[in-house]
């Protein structure tokens, strides 16, 4: 199967829509700092507003731990693999993600939430959710980043 390229960068492919092991994450420390206090999705989009071209890496994928047969636990981390990649997109918007815990008792209980970029990568695939410090403004700003680490 033919790997699908980036609209915007034809150097950039598309994220795979599979789990993928977790690798070693490459952070844009200046987004980090930047980001580290914004707890709403308002406080995200000041930073990068709609239509926004982004390259970024290791999109979030959702996570559940069964423990016994109906307690279950939640949580997003960054996808490895062939989705540690550069890929390139546009913001499309900001989504609420949480981590928590899920039982028959008491339903779903979030433990703390945060924003995450909502990224169309291509037009036929489903967005990614990416975290901010997981994204720069130039491909060359991604492959310095890689070489520090």
């Amino acid at each position: 199967m033919k790997k699908l390229t980036s609209p915007l960068d034809p150097t950039c492919s598309v994220p795979v829509a599979v789990y993928q092991a977790r690798g070693g994450q490459v952070i844009n420390e200046e987004a980090f700092k930047q980001t580290l206090g914004i707890k709403t999705q308002s406080g995200l989009l000041e930073l990068f507003p709609f239509g926004t071209k982004l390259y970024f890496s290791h999109p979030l994928q959702r996570r559940a731990e069964h423990v016994g047969e109906s307690f279950s636990r939640f949580w997003w981390e960054p996808s490895g693999g062939h989705n540690s990649a550069l890929f390139c997109g546009l913001v499309v918007g900001v989504r609420m993600l949480s981590v928590g815990e899920s039982s028959p008792g008491k339903g779903y209980v979030s433990g703390a939430s945060w924003p995450a970029l909502v990224v169309q990568a291509h037009p036929f695939r489903k967005p990614s959710l990416v975290l901010p410090w997981h994204t720069w403004q130039a491909a060359a700003d991604y492959y310095k980043s890689l070489a520090r680490h």
